[in-house]
């Protein structure tokens, strides 16, 4: 079993993503947890980096389903690089083009690092995205689109777009609509200071 963790650390997971699945596949069926670290570690790499997007999202389940800790191994960095508002890093990590994973939230990630740089077309485009995709957005979700309209003064825009959030939110979350907005209009929104 140790062989099998040694090699599995040692090898370039995303290269070669085919074995090193096999080799967590096999770690996780015999369950005793032995590797466990290593194994995680292997699959945030092979969910960002792997060449073929079927072992990415494979890799992401096993993340999300039979690591500890998994899901947060793989998203946590981002959310703490948003958070020191290195927009940039965010960009290179989900991937400019597009998202290493289908997941709404690395959309709406890159839409918020996309809008602290300043790139408004772009942090307009990935908010659609994640509008389109995203099984429930919330009231930030549409707030964040509608803010950055105001903020490049196109307001008919805005107010087209806050009824139509309107008329998808509960009462609840109409209320929470509105207080998001307005933190996404405070004039010191690190978020908002390149627009």
């Amino acid at each position: 079993m140790n062989e099998m963790v040694d090699k599995l650390k040692a090898m370039d997971a995303a290269a070669d993503s085919g074995a090193a699945l096999g080799i967590v596949h096999t770690l996780l069926a015999l369950g005793d947890g032995t590797g466990m670290d290593t194994i995680r570690d292997q699959l945030v790499v092979l969910a960002q980096h792997a060449s073929n997007r079927d072992h990415r999202h494979e890799a992401f389940q096993l993340l999300r389903e039979n690591v500890p800790g998994g899901r947060d191994a793989l998203f946590n960095p981002i959310l703490e690089m948003l958070g020191e508002y290195r927009f940039g890093d965010v960009i290179d990590t989900i991937g400019k083009d597009r998202p290493f994973l289908d997941v709404p939230n690395l959309v709406f990630w890159r839409a918020l690092a996309q809008c602290g740089l300043g790139n408004t077309d772009e942090a307009l485009a990935d908010a659609q995205r994640f509008l389109a995709v995203a099984p429930k957005p919330g009231p930030a979700h549409y707030a964040f689109r509608v803010a950055i309209l105001r903020r490049t003064g196109d307001e008919a825009q805005a107010i087209l777009e806050t009824g139509i959030a309107m008329a998808k939110l509960s009462e609840e979350d109409k209320a929470g609509f509105a207080e998001q907005l307005d933190l996404m209009m405070a004039p010191n929104n690190p978020f908002f200071q390149n627009m």
